[in-house]
């Protein structure tokens, strides 16, 4: 059943699917590899169906890529496919860009990695709860817990880093549209400061909000991840036949 946060603003999705995983060792890009009889961006999706305030989701795809149209998804919410660019940050501007046309100033602009498939509802439940007077926006992320080291060249270690006030950013990441294209925008500046779309924001001289989620709300990055996503996954209690 779908949820609705009556006072919020209208929201859309952004996924930028155009990486093609080069640390995973595989032909297959990691948003396309199979987990559970879906693929991994199936997962990462699935859980914004149960949002009404959705009203559409922008999949930013690679040039060449040649696996999406093979996919039979059943999405109650509206997709349109556009072209990334060369970095995460181009395939982002793209994305705001065709927005454009549809999406208020005020309104909510997610951004979820396609890589990101074990994201829970009551994170993006949380998100509009947390954000829904605030102007600017904020992100999913959850205090660092393990010691930190800084390394000289020769990967030595000089010292320990001071973790506290450390967080490490997850997604979703939530701005507001003229915000968030705005940001993005000025970026172009000073492209190798960003790194996400709150990097861009902070840039901007603006601070987003820290909403903490879940730690297992993890990115896919190497093929041993794959495993660990199936086993969140199958402690969810999904139905055992959906279960290889």
């Amino acid at each position: 059943m779908s949820s609705v946060i009556p006072s919020m603003n209208k929201a859309w999705l952004i996924v930028p699917a155009a990486g093609m995983g080069q640390r995973m060792a595989s032909c297959v890009p990691k948003q396309y590899m199979k987990i559970m009889g879906k693929t991994v961006i199936e997962h990462s999706l699935a859980v914004f169906e149960h949002f009404n305030n959705f009203k559409k989701i922008i999949i930013v795809l690679a040039k060449n890529d040649i696996y999406w149209q093979r996919l039979k998804l059943n999405s109650s919410i509206p997709i349109e496919c556009v072209t990334g660019g060369k970095q995460r940050y181009d395939s982002v501007i793209n994305a705001l860009t065709y927005l454009k046309e549809y999406a208020a100033d005020d309104d909510w602009v997610f951004v979820h990695d396609a890589a990101r498939p074990c994201l829970q509802k009551s994170d993006v439940a949380l998100l509009f709860s947390e954000l829904e007077a605030n102007p600017v926006g904020g992100i999913l992320a959850t205090p660092v817990k393990d010691t930190l080291k800084l390394s000289n060249a020769d990967l030595e270690s000089e010292k320990t880093v001071n973790r506290n006030n450390l967080w490490q950013a997850l997604t979703p990441q939530v701005f507001r549209f003229k915000v968030l294209y705005k940001a993005m925008l000025a970026a172009k500046k000073y492209p190798h400061k960003i790194t996400d779309e709150a990097s861009a924001v902070e840039c901007y001289g603006l601070k987003p909000k820290l909403v903490q989620g879940q730690s297992d709300n993890f990115k896919i990055t190497l093929a041993e991840d794959i495993e660990l996503a199936k086993l969140i996954l199958k402690s969810r209690n999904l139905p055992q036949e959906q279960i290889e």
